[in-house]
């Protein structure tokens, strides 16, 4: 069974769920981006924690929780979750589309998306 195998693709929608479902607390929302993004806009409740650093800092993770991961459009958070099912994570759910399609769910273009940042 490959890493992928244990990495859950969920949309934004799926994860407002899954963070409207559970208590604050009994999951880890882990933002991967960079701090100057994460500044700019992130999810409430979201712990920052940049891609670079994510080896070094996997003893400050619990890994019993479920791990919700996002970045900005995906690429990263890819990475990030799969790092994380490699490394005995129970959970690990991957926010497809990242922040941009969380805030912007209903843009028609690209354009739109990156006049915000």
């Amino acid at each position: 069974m490959g890493d992928s195998a244990r990495v859950r693709e969920i949309y934004p929608d799926e994860a407002k769920e899954y963070m409207d479902r559970h208590e604050e607390g009994t999951y880890t929302l882990l933002d991967v981006r960079q701090p100057w993004e994460y500044e700019e806009a992130h999810l409430p409740g979201a712990m920052l924690l940049p891609l670079p650093q994510l080896i070094e800092s996997l003893p400050r993770l619990d890994r019993a929780k479920p791990t919700i991961v996002y970045c900005a459009v995906g690429g990263r958070s890819r990475t990030a979750a799969q790092l994380l099912a490699h490394q005995g994570f129970a959970e690990v759910l991957h926010v497809t589309g990242g922040i941009e399609a969380w805030t912007e769910p209903t843009a028609s273009s690209t354009v739109q998306l990156h006049l915000e940042f």
